[in-house]
């Protein structure tokens, strides 16, 4: 569908300038990260298997890494609804990178010493994985932050971290955001 709309008569405010590319380019990053989250949660499941022992040293890191990226995909996903730019950098992003960098960490511990090696791929898969999608949320990110100078999205206050705004949807609900420094 975006390929074909590019074809599209000009209307609205973008005209003839509207960043397609650059939509296909998000598209394709959101569906690479996609891909990585059903992967991840078809091994959640096998979890279980894995000695408690390692599950409770590498569990604090992967909840960081799992709420930070679900912040960064929040915000990112609030600019497009919005049409409107953040004027700094996403700090989510940076707070997930160092809960991967943690986690690496972590890793190289070596916390399943004595473990059985089937017990234990289930785990590392899991660490491997969000480390993955921690690339992935970086990526989309930079893409939307790219779109949004594109396209010229209006900064915005909605955005601005440490603030609670009320947030009018489409069907008269509304909505209210708080986004923690």
């Amino acid at each position: 569908m975006a390929v074909l709309a590019r074809w599209e008569p000009r209307h609205g405010r973008f005209r003839f300038r509207h960043p397609w590319k650059q939509y296909l380019k998000l598209g394709n990053q959101i569906r690479l990260c996609a891909y990585k989250i059903k992967a991840l949660s078809v091994f959640l499941f096998r979890s279980d298997q894995t000695p408690y022992e390692i599950r409770s040293r590498i569990e604090e890191p992967c909840a960081n890494i799992i709420m930070e990226s679900g912040k960064a995909l929040k915000e990112s996903s609030l600019m497009l609804k919005q049409f409107a730019k953040s004027g700094m950098a996403n700090p989510h992003v940076a707070n997930a990178k160092n809960a991967s960098e943690s986690l690496k960490s972590v890793l190289r511990t070596n916390p399943w010493e004595g473990a059985d090696h089937l017990q234990i791929i289930p785990a590392a898969t899991v660490a491997s994985l969000l480390i993955d999608i921690v690339f992935c949320v970086e990526k989309i990110c930079e893409a939307v932050e790219e779109l949004a100078n594109l396209a010229n999205f209006e900064p915005s206050e909605i955005l601005h971290r440490g603030t609670v705004q009320p947030i009018p949807d489409t069907d008269g609900a509304v909505h209210v955001i708080t986004i923690a420094e």
